[in-house]
């Protein structure tokens, strides 16, 4: 028989607590839950049991959600679990980061549990590969094209030139810092992510702080979002003014790690754009999916 896969259920909200393990343990019998309410707890559970899931509130007390996502870093690799689902009261909307090592979603508050469910049963029950011939309607991407294009341009000094436009089949882009956006409109769903390598990264923050980097630091980090900010911003004007819709802006999130990747429950095309700078490479992933129902734009 197979072992029952584990589940650490780490949130200080007894509320959240019953509802989440009340949902798995009706959608997911095969799946063992355990709970604590605050992080030294969280961390002393990992050290001694191998997780499978571990989900995690970011402002649990005694050791904070994004403290310890840092420290499960150090522990063994048998006991990092490889599937984090990380709850925030941020619109960060069901966005997932995945490297070799770990997959960490994010999820708002009230969480969304049907897409809750579709992301555990995904897991447990991967999919095959997408196909590539899926298309994305070029109306969606050029804005973005465009935009990424004056940004870089007006922000960082740095010409970008457009070098590549793919189908993601699930392939890393070779990200090492991202920020990423949800987008919510009444016409369509989707999210919008800008990612760098590591040394393209730097040499952007360097002509963009008017200082030299030589590593991805606090004074640093948040350029990124900065970036994605005024990116995401100027293409939302455009689909707001030209498609007559209503796009939201929230805070963009961020993400750090070697070769990660960023993708989305939403079942629809992610199309990868790389860019070539004299600084490097770097690359934008826009996904959207058609509202049921919404007109043609």
């Amino acid at each position: 028989m197979e072992e029952r896969k584990k589940i650490l259920i780490a949130d200080d909200d007894e509320e959240i607590v019953l509802l989440l393990k009340s949902f798995i343990d009706k959608n997911f019998p095969q799946l063992w839950v355990f709970t604590v309410s605050d992080g030294a707890r969280v961390m002393q559970n990992l050290e001694k049991v191998q997780f499978d899931f571990l989900f995690l509130d970011l402002n649990i007390p005694k050791m904070s959600g994004a403290k310890i996502l840092h420290e499960i870093n150090f522990l063994e690799k048998s006991h990092r679990p490889k599937n984090i689902f990380v709850i925030s009261g941020e619109d960060v909307s069901n966005m997932q980061v995945s490297s070799a090592q770990r997959s960490i979603f994010y999820f708002g508050k009230p969480i969304d549990f049907q897409k809750l469910k579709l992301s555990i049963s995904n897991i447990l029950n991967p999919a095959p590969a997408p196909s590539a011939k899926a298309s994305l309607d070029v109306r969606f991407m050029n804005p973005f094209i465009d935009s990424t294009v004056n940004v870089l341009r007006v922000t960082a000094s740095t010409e970008a030139t457009k070098e590549e436009v793919n189908v993601s089949k699930g392939d890393s882009f070779k990200g090492d810092i991202s920020a990423f956006y949800p987008i919510h409109s009444p016409l369509f769903e989707g999210f919008f992510c800008l990612s760098f390598p590591k040394s393209t990264y730097l040499k952007i923050m360097s002509k963009m702080l008017y200082s030299e980097f030589t590593e991805i630091n606090e004074e640093n980090r948040d350029g990124v979002a900065e970036l994605c900010n005024q990116i995401f911003g100027n293409a939302k004007a455009y689909f707001n003014d030209k498609h007559n819709t209503s796009i939201r802006m929230s805070t963009p999130s961020i993400t750090i790690g070697d070769s990660h990747k960023v993708v989305s429950v939403l079942k629809a095309p992610r199309i990868i754009v790389k860019f070539s700078t004299d600084s490097g490479d770097f690359f934008v992933e826009v996904s959207f999916a058609k509202v049921a129902g919404a007109a043609n734009a």
